[in-house]
């Protein structure tokens, strides 16, 4: 395959509920100087917004948004951005730009299916990689598309429950193989939307 990063793009649900359910509103402060791309993983941080928001389609009262940041490479996140809600400033971008106010659109179910692509850094990932977990790299967006530039760390698969993402199969894509630069399809661990995860 060629060596497209492209994030996290969510494919089907494990239950078979439809993926428009799984979008939800979150907030973006105008003092996070990261940008967030379409595909990236993120964490709520345990806070929220302390003020309406009004993205233009709609108003969010305080404390209605949770607020998030770039997702852990290892560990718990809380979903994949999906796009954004229109802001004035900022209308002419699919990913939310750095220093700006957003509202962030993320797919947060624990129970959504990713297509992800492996780096194949320190070689790749095979057919016993399936059922073990890995690491995330969050890598860098595309500020034309708007698409991340994150993806898997074959190096780093292992059965360790704490590693970032569960790799459950190859993705079956038309021309995919296991092999350089392979898609395959992978369910977030320690997901802080799970029942019964802990607070953060």
């Amino acid at each position: 395959m060629a060596d497209n990063p492209h994030g996290f793009n969510p494919v089907k649900h494990k239950l078979g509920v439809p993926l428009s359910a799984t979008v939800n509103p979150y907030y973006k402060k105008a003092d996070y100087a990261v940008a967030l791309f379409v595909g990236d993983p993120v964490v709520k941080n345990g806070t929220a917004n302390l003020a309406e928001v009004n993205p233009g389609a709609e108003a969010f009262a305080s404390g209605e948004l949770p607020e998030l940041a770039i997702g852990a490479l290892t560990g718990g996140n809380t979903g994949v951005v999906v796009g954004k809600m229109t802001r004035s400033g900022n209308l002419e971008t699919i990913h939310s730009a750095a220093s700006i106010e957003d509202v962030i659109l993320v797919c947060d179910d624990p129970y959504v299916v990713f297509s992800a692509q492996e780096d194949s850094g320190a070689g790749n990932m095979a057919a016993t990689s399936v059922g073990l977990n890995t690491d995330l790299l969050i890598g860098t967006g595309d500020a034309v598309t708007g698409i991340s530039g994150a993806e898997i760390d074959s190096s780093e698969i292992a059965a360790t429950a704490t590693l970032a993402v569960k790799v459950l199969r190859l993705a079956p894509d038309q021309g995919n193989a296991i092999g350089a630069n392979a898609e395959w399809h992978v369910l977030m661990n320690a997901h802080t939307e799970a029942p019964n995860s802990a607070g953060i």
